[in-house]
């Protein structure tokens, strides 16, 4: 009866990099700062739930990749 949690940010990657520091990842604007908030708030609630209901759990990041234009 396992689920998994799924967090996805629907930003390119040249707007916003969730995987960096929030200054370095938005450039400061607002928008961007927004949805890098909202990602991190999702994914540690996300992690706060595995560790509540199984104690731990495993996680995977993972990036997709288009052609540029």
């Amino acid at each position: 009866n396992l689920k998994p949690f799924v967090v996805i940010g629907k930003w390119h990657r040249k707007k916003v990099d969730f995987n960096r520091e929030i200054n370095e990842a938005t450039l400061n604007h607002p928008e961007a700062i927004n949805a890098h908030k909202s990602y991190h708030i999702n994914l540690k609630n996300a992690i706060n739930k595995i560790e509540q209901q199984y104690g731990k759990g495993l996680l995977i990041d993972i990036h997709g990749q288009g052609v540029g234009k």
